[in-house]
């Protein structure tokens, strides 16, 4: 996978395009919501890759990124409850998902055969209550289960960041959320 070494910028209506799959919406549901084609919603997504150097299964990877680099600060947390931990299978499997591998990709690092994965993926949705992958890597973000790792404990080549990371945190991200519609979420 190839990121930029330094935080690229989005687009607002890329980052509320972000902040929607971050909830778990479908592209369709996002098109909907913004009076959009679907396929404008699908062109944000990846334009938004590709500015960030993404090339991989981008929904989760852009959610991750998103929160990585302090595009979503104004998203408030969902309300549930979530879990302490994770066992050790799911959470690297959160971690392979928010990276945006395959599940033949996160077999090979698991060890394990690609229906183990999908089992183990199952069961981290239904753990978080996650929609999709992209859900779940939020969910992951806001129960604390992902961090600002170093890039060597992440396996992408992802610049370490700090604990506030640099990104658009002012009126342009929030502007983005009330836009989507995400402030009142």
């Amino acid at each position: 996978m190839s990121t930029s070494s330094q935080a690229s910028t989005l687009t607002r209506c890329q980052i509320g395009v972000i902040a929607r799959l971050a909830r778990g919406d479908s592209s369709e549901c996002i098109a909907a919501d913004l009076a959009l084609a679907p396929d404008a919603v699908r062109s944000h997504i990846r334009r938004a890759a590709a500015r960030t150097g993404l090339d991989r299964l981008p929904q989760a990877q852009l959610v991750d990124y998103a929160y990585r680099h302090g595009y979503l600060p104004a998203l408030p947390a969902e309300h549930r409850r979530y879990p302490e931990t994770l066992p050790p299978s799911l959470l690297a499997v959160l971690q392979g998902t928010a990276r945006g591998l395959s599940l033949n990709e996160m077999a090979r690092e698991l060890r394990v055969s690609r229906g183990t994965v999908h089992e183990y993926r199952r069961r981290l949705h239904a753990q978080l209550n996650a929609r999709t992958r992209g859900h779940a890597v939020a969910l992951g973000w806001q129960a604390g289960l992902l961090t600002h790792a170093p890039a060597d404990a992440r396996g992408d080549g992802a610049a370490a960041s700090s604990p506030n990371p640099p990104g658009p945190s002012g009126p342009s991200a929030q502007t983005a959320l009330n836009r989507s519609g995400m402030e009142s979420r």
